[in-house]
């Protein structure tokens, strides 16, 4: 498993036994998500979708759009079970992670594998014991007064550590900067500059076509 650890300033690259990634290798990164179509008996979330695999792939939408020379792409309603080690990229809920208990304040973690520099292998795992829904703006509360997570902007950094990057805020000392990857949520529910800009630094810009 790869620690994270960050460079001098802004956006935070994984390293491993002192040298950064650089990634994935060019191509396809398949992320396989389990959580079906729609919702069992129905409804939408706040913001309309059917199920939460719809904005889970809106995620992974926006990345591409900022990603050079990979792509997220999307199988759906994966029937497999999630195991880190088995090559195949993951999201889901579950209780625990693939080391032991989530921690209190964690509402996903993402565990990476390395072969060199290469980044061969990442599953994203969701808090099922947070309350959770999709939605844009402000942040929202249950009724109860819990935190309402997002699905798709926790998502969206979660989608960043798989492609290699960390948490800003987290650094020693923290970077005060305006990021999704950010590890404190705000109402910052697309990326940052600084979050395309990370990216770009292992992956490059899109290739634009010339008029």
């Amino acid at each position: 498993l790869a620690r994270l650890v960050s460079p001098l300033h802004a956006h935070r690259i994984m390293v491993t036994n002192g040298t950064a990634t650089t990634g994935w290798a060019d191509g396809d990164v398949v992320m396989n998500l389990h959580f079906g179509t729609a919702f069992s008996g129905g409804g939408t979330t706040v913001d309309g979708f059917p199920s939460y695999d719809a904005p889970v792939e809106s995620a992974l939408a926006i990345w591409n759009q900022v990603l050079g020379r990979s792509t997220f792409k999307v199988v759906h309603a994966a029937s497999f079970r999630p195991v880190l080690g088995d090559g195949k990229n993951s999201i889901s809920f579950d209780t625990t992670t693939p080391l032991g208990a989530f921690p209190a304040d964690a509402v996903a973690m993402t565990f990476v594998r390395l072969s060199g520099t290469r980044i061969v292998e990442a599953d994203v795992v969701l808090n099922s014991a947070k309350f959770w829904n999709s939605y844009r703006g402000k942040l929202l509360t249950t009724n109860g007064g819990q935190p309402l997570n997002d699905i798709r902007r926790i998502a969206l950094r979660e989608f960043g550590r798989v492609l290699g990057l960390d948490y800003p805020d987290q650094d020693t000392p923290p970077q005060a900067v305006t990021a999704q990857m950010n590890y404190t949520t705000t109402a910052l529910d697309t990326l940052a500059q600084d979050d395309v800009d990370g990216a770009q630094s292992l992956y490059g810009a899109p290739v634009t076509n010339a008029r």
